[in-house]
């Protein structure tokens, strides 16, 4: 898990939008309510979000600074007295900011150490004005701060160091050009330490990072408190991709039966990907019969609106591609491609599961099984291929095939186009994180569901073991950007369960 890296291109919004501003001038009485005197009055439009505040006002001709309260609700400020002419002016959000002025330009600091906790720090130029003409002020962030969602990820960040992808400069002694909008900084790194670790378990957990440019590509190196190092290449593209919830789906092994009653929960959970189970008319199933049935499914599916992601070839005792018998392993073969043919005909599929064996298989003949299999799944790749769906080997538990990832590599070693299916409650064996590590660049589908980690139980997440934040965040890391597969019991749950227990467990912003 040490030393992961993320490839992606996607965008972090920042968090601070700025609008332009306007700044009014005219004559008004002075404090005193003297005729004779005048004094500047300023109308300060901010940003959405920001409260008017006290602000530091600079005339750049002469240096004079002053700080300044709103006098009303709207942004309203008092300059006091003055000539009745505005001359150039610079407005600084929050007063207190500490920033200087020279040689037409703005400067300011970046810290390089932060705490997460910075706020935003804006400034706004009049171009020009004279009498009692309105100036036009364009509000500009001195720096960005960027508020980054880490996303679930199941540990407690110790620390973030941030480093510019482009060489650029990001910290220290930091400047804006008054008169071209150039800027410039001192340093090329912000190390961001929260006050405490940061847990980033609970959703919606967020730091805010001061950067002085958000088209600066940022990355990344975590640091959680148990040692663990986890480099981002992008960070920005990490916060976006891990904080995208997957489109959910369900296996309709959660309805008991496939009636008219028991597919509309389906859509009503608000789910719209299905996988459809082969077994539902082919096992126990007189073959005549297998046709009619497989296309009163595809009419239901239809019916309901619903899209068809996976099917779930045959398996049972005897329904096996690794059987020592070459002639019953053959037959089995030509029954798989059958049915392969006949998901593309009435479904089809982007994604085919198949079980690599049945059980019990003993050691002794465990070498010539696995031999079996892989021979079996070299010629049902091409099958798959020509519907235009994705072979998919799952993993299985206790003394099937695929009990351990050495047997899924094995299994599918000769054919590169060929995928797993993950089956996060059949790992009884390894652990999530080996799995991930040996075989999250080769997930084509996934099979979820919760389990004791004693057998497989296919129970509704939350309802076992399985640590539901490390699991998606581990899916998202690998890249699998396909359907939330549920392969739930029809005893252990509904549909309407499958989008609230993501949400509680893995989702909520």
């Amino acid at each position: 898990m040490r030393g992961r890296r993320l490839h992606a291109l996607l965008i972090l919004p920042s968090a601070l939008l700025l609008t332009a501003g306007f700044v009014a001038c005219r004559e008004v009485s002075g404090p005193s309510g003297d005729k004779g005197r005048k004094a500047v009055q300023v109308h300060v439009r901010f940003p959405a979000g920001i409260s008017p505040g006290a602000v530091q006002f600079r005339y750049l001709d002469t240096g004079e600074s002053f700080r300044a309260d709103p006098l009303s609700s709207d942004g309203t400020y008092l300059l006091g007295e003055g000539s009745g002419d505005l001359r150039p002016l610079l407005a600084v959000y929050p007063a207190d900011a500490p920033v200087t002025v020279a040689d037409g330009r703005l400067y300011f600091e970046i810290p390089p150490e932060q705490d997460g906790t910075l706020r935003p720090l804006f400034f706004g130029q009049a171009q020009a004005a004279g009498g009692y003409e309105v100036a036009e002020l364009a509000l500009t962030p001195m720096y960005q701060v960027l508020t980054l969602d880490l996303g679930r990820t199941p540990f407690v960040l110790r620390n973030l160091e941030l480093t510019p992808s482009d060489g650029s400069l990001l910290s220290g002694r930091s400047w804006v050009d008054l008169s071209t909008g150039e800027r410039g900084a001192s340093q090329s790194k912000v190390t961001v330490t929260p006050v405490a670790p940061l847990n980033l378990r609970p959703p919606g957990t967020k730091l805010s990072v001061m950067v002085p440019d958000p088209a600066v590509p940022l990355s990344g190196v975590m640091t959680f408190t148990d040692g663990t190092v986890f480099p981002v290449e992008d960070l920005a593209a990490y916060s976006a991709l891990i904080n995208t919830p997957y489109t959910l789906g369900t296996s309709l092994a959660i309805n008991s039966s496939q009636t008219d009653a028991n597919m509309a929960r389906i859509p009503a959970a608000g789910i719209w990907w299905v996988e459809v189970t082969c077994n539902s008319f082919w096992r126990n199933i007189p073959e005549a019969e297998w046709d009619w049935r497989a296309r009163d499914i595809q009419k239901r599916i239809r019916d309901y609106g619903l899209h068809v992601w996976s099917c779930h070839l045959p398996y049972s005792g005897t329904m096996d591609i690794s059987v020592l018998d070459d002639a019953k392993r053959a037959a089995n073969v030509e029954l798989f491609k059958r049915m392969i043919r006949l998901c593309g005909e009435l479904y089809a599929p982007q994604r085919l599961v198949l079980h690599p064996s049945s059980e019990p298989i003993g050691d002794a003949e465990r070498p010539q099984r696995l031999a079996n299999a892989r021979a079996s799944i070299r010629e049902l790749a091409p099958v798959a291929k020509e519907i235009g769906a994705v072979l998919c080997v799952e993993n299985l538990p206790r003394t099937c095939l695929g009990r351990v990832t050495a047997e899924m590599k094995e299994l599918i070693a000769d054919t590169p186009d060929v995928m797993v299916t993950f089956d996060v409650n059949h790992l009884l064996i390894e652990s999530h994180e080996q799995y991930f590590d040996a075989l999250g660049d080769r997930i084509g589908n996934v099979h979820m569901s919760d389990y004791d980690r004693v057998d497989e139980r296919h129970a509704l997440p939350g309802n076992g073991v399985i640590d539901w934040p490390y699991v998606h965040w581990r899916l998202r890391m690998s890249g699998y950007n396909g359907i939330f597969m549920h392969e739930v019991k029809a005893s252990a749950g509904k549909p309407a369960d499958l989008p609230k227990r993501y949400n509680e467990l893995i989702f909520v912003q």
